[in-house]
């Protein structure tokens, strides 16, 4: 995966982690506190604003809402995404999301 040579160019996780936060990934947010990394979506900020980046909810008409069941597959992408990047284990808990009303999908990645 791109991530974890992303994360070889650095000599800790710590540094990684900083470099990160300084610039994320297009479309995220990134907030640490203590262990725990913060990530956000905004998916109607894109260039092509949508309603959520999954393709089954992309056309949930604006404020009908749907169960963040349906959000389980986010957060196992972001999960292998990060125990990719970090190259351990991690937890990563679905907080909220844009189908369900929030203005950004948000997952607590535990450090």
């Amino acid at each position: 995966m791109w991530r974890s040579r992303r994360r070889g160019k650095f000599e800790s996780e710590g540094e990684f982690l900083e470099a990160e936060l300084r610039k994320p990934p297009t479309g995220t947010r990134l907030e640490r506190q203590g262990e725990i990394l913060y990530q956000y979506y905004t998916p109607g900020l894109f260039t092509h604003p949508m309603r959520c980046y999954c393709s089954l909810l992309r056309g949930l008409a604006p404020g009908d809402s749907a169960s963040l069941t349906y959000c389980q597959c986010s957060r196992a992408f972001v999960q292998t995404y990060w125990q990719a990047a970090l190259g351990r284990p991690v937890q990563v808990d679905l907080l909220e999301t844009c189908i369900a009303g929030a203005q950004a999908c948000k997952f607590a990645i535990h450090l």
